[in-house]
C-alpha cells in the first residue's frame, strides 16, 4: 500500500495541469556529474561520484517552490567497506525546493529536501534509499519560460539506508563540462603545434 501511495504522489505531481501563464517556470539540464562526501567517516560510503540523464521540473515562480525528477541516476561508492550490494543506480530521484533568495534570474539559494529510491544493478533492491535535507546554492540560466541549470552546491542532513550522517556535494551540468573539455583539448593541441 505504500509503494502505491508513493508512486501514486508521484504521478500526480508529474501530471498535474501547468498553465501557461508566467508564474511557472520549467527547470532542465541534460544530466549532471557530481560528487559528494558523507560524515562521519565509517569507511563506509564516504564519498562518492554521480551522474544524472535529463533532469526535469516546474517552478512556481510566485513562491519560487519547485520540484525535480530525475529518471535515472548512477553511482559509484567510495570507501573500503562500501555497501551497495551492487545497487549501481537509482530510477526515482525526486527533490523539493524552496529558492529563499533569487537573484537576475541566475543565483538561487534555499533548503531542499531529496529522495533517491528504486535502486537497482545486479537486482533490485527495495529497502534502499538516500533521502537528504538540507541547502543548496548555485546558478542557472534562464532561457524565457525555461531555467537551465548549471552548477550547484549543496550541504545538509543525510539519511543513507537508515544510518544519519553529514552530506556535502557539488554538482556541474554536462554540457558546461563538456564545452570547458575541449576548450582544454583546443589550447592542448594548439600549444603542441606551435612547440613544433
Amino acid at each position: 500500500m505504500k509503494r502505491f501511495l508513493f508512486l501514486f504522489v508521484i504521478i500526480a505531481s508529474l501530471t498535474a495541469s501547468v498553465h501557461s501563464d508566467d508564474n511557472f517556470m520549467f527547470n532542465f539540464n541534460f544530466g549532471d556529474l557530481g560528487g559528494g562526501w558523507n560524515f562521519p567517516l565509517k569507511n563506509n560510503n564516504d564519498d562518492g561520484i554521480f551522474l544524472t540523464l535529463f533532469n526535469f521540473g516546474i517552478e512556481d515562480r510566485r513562491t519560487n517552490i519547485g520540484w525535480e525528477l530525475c529518471p535515472f541516476t548512477t553511482y559509484s561508492w567510495g570507501g573500503t567497506d562500501a555497501t551497495t550490494d551492487g545497487a549501481d543506480f537509482s530510477l526515482i530521484n525526486f527533490k523539493l525546493y524552496w529558492d529563499v533568495i533569487y537573484l537576475d534570474d541566475f543565483f538561487y539559494f534555499g533548503p531542499f529536501t531529496s529522495i533517491n529510491y528504486a535502486f537497482a544493478g545486479e537486482n533490485f533492491f527495495w529497502d534502499k534509499y538516500i533521502f537528504t535535507v538540507g541547502l543548496q546554492a548555485g546558478i542557472r540560466a534562464n532561457l524565457g519560460k525555461f531555467n537551465y541549470n548549471i552548477l550547484s552546491i549543496e550541504t545538509g542532513y543525510r539519511l543513507f539506508d537508515g544510518e544519519s550522517r553529514y552530506h556535502i556535494g557539488a554538482k556541474i551540468d554536462l554540457v558546461p563540462l563538456f564545452a570547458i573539455f575541449i576548450g582544454f583539448m583546443g589550447a592542448w593541441i594548439t600549444s603542441k603545434s606551435d612547440s613544433n
